[in-house]
């Protein structure tokens, strides 16, 4: 199996003018301090469609350069020596997203300024979906709509109706309900450039990977013998061909300060490592206590919006990270298509 993202010509026209960055002398002069140690910056200094834009081309370079043999034999799942760098390399930029949403909401201290940046990162979802860039909508719906941001009360009554509203319909598009049935259905019919969200191929893969025997066996009126399973190797292929599909750049001007800055701050949160969930809770309780228990039942200071997706960050103690879902999906497949 071959790459197939060279037909780029077909999709979008290589004279096409890209689009001009929306950085005015303002924030190149914030960049510019920033690099010099003069100013600290955050996601509010920019606009939520470059921020959207500069996520995209970080992340289409990693995933345009995804080889078929990364997807086989759940490659990925190996920590040690994986040949499937760029699939990891994903899955790490992905969970960095993911902590550096909570983290820009939990080290504010007013539950104003919180609900702001709220709201910003709700904005920038909006735009990585309208780049149908679903990689990053996942992780920043996911971080979210993780327990130690969902649970922050005061937070979320100064949030807008509007803001909520929003959230919601992105949180429909990324539930993982019937097994990704709306994002699956509004994969179906894109045309790229496109960034599906990885996780769900690796799921498909490691279900038919484990699933499905390599070798089956054939009965004659002689012998038995075993033969090639045919049917295991067509399905990989066509989930593989499906994802290599959407391996088309996505044509955007790249800002080398801008993600430079943003470079900086995913590597920041990377450094708390296996701590950084635990360390994010504490700071979530710290932030907003629990409320006082009444007839011996904890009151839930959840917001109404519906934890929808769950299994994400809460089962796995808030780290969002799409390779261990596929990994606690093999004792599934075993009984589904056993």
């Amino acid at each position: 199996m071959g790459k197939t993202n060279t037909s780029i010509a077909q999709y979008i026209h290589p004279d096409t003018p890209l689009p001009a960055p929306i950085l005015g002398k303002k924030e190149h002069n914030l960049l510019k301090q920033w690099k010099n140690g003069e100013a600290s910056i955050t996601i509010l200094d920019f606009d939520p469609l470059e921020l959207a834009r500069q996520l995209t081309i970080k992340e289409s370079r990693i995933f345009c350069s995804i080889l078929p043999e990364e997807l086989l034999d759940t490659e990925w799942t190996i920590k040690t020596g994986s040949l499937a760098v760029n699939v990891r390399a994903m899955s790490t930029l992905s969970t960095d997203l993911a902590h550096l949403v909570a983290d820009s909401i939990l080290y504010l201290e007013e539950p104003k300024k919180r609900a702001a940046t709220i709201k910003h990162w709700v904005k920038i979802a909006n735009k990585c979906l309208e780049l149908n860039n679903y990689d990053s909508l996942m992780a920043i719906i996911c971080s979210l709509n993780s327990s130690m941001i969902s649970r922050l009360k005061k937070t979320w009554d100064i949030v807008s109706q509007k803001t909520k509203t929003a959230l919601e319909q992105l949180r429909s598009i990324v539930d993982v309900s019937r097994n990704y049935a709306v994002l699956r259905q509004r994969l179906q019919n894109h045309v790229p450039p496109c960034l599906p969200f990885v996780g769900t191929y690796l799921t498909d893969l490691t279900f038919v990977d484990h699933g499905n025997q390599s070798l089956r066996t054939l009965c004659t009126d002689d012998c038995e013998m075993a033969v090639i399973n045919f049917d295991k190797h067509m399905k990989t292929a066509r989930i593989i061909s499906e994802l290599q599909r959407f391996q088309i750049p996505y044509r955007l001007t790249e800002v080398p300060e801008l993600q430079a800055w943003m470079q900086n701050e995913l590597v920041r949160v990377r450094s708390n490592g296996e701590t950084t969930a635990q360390t994010f809770y504490r700071r979530s309780l710290v932030l907003e206590p629990r409320e006082p228990s009444r007839s011996g039942n904890t009151l839930h200071s959840q917001t109404s919006q519906p934890e929808s997706i769950p299994s994400m960050l809460d089962n796995a103690k808030d780290k969002f990270d799409f390779l261990s879902w596929t990994n606690q999906s093999k004792a599934k497949s075993v009984t589904t298509h056993g």
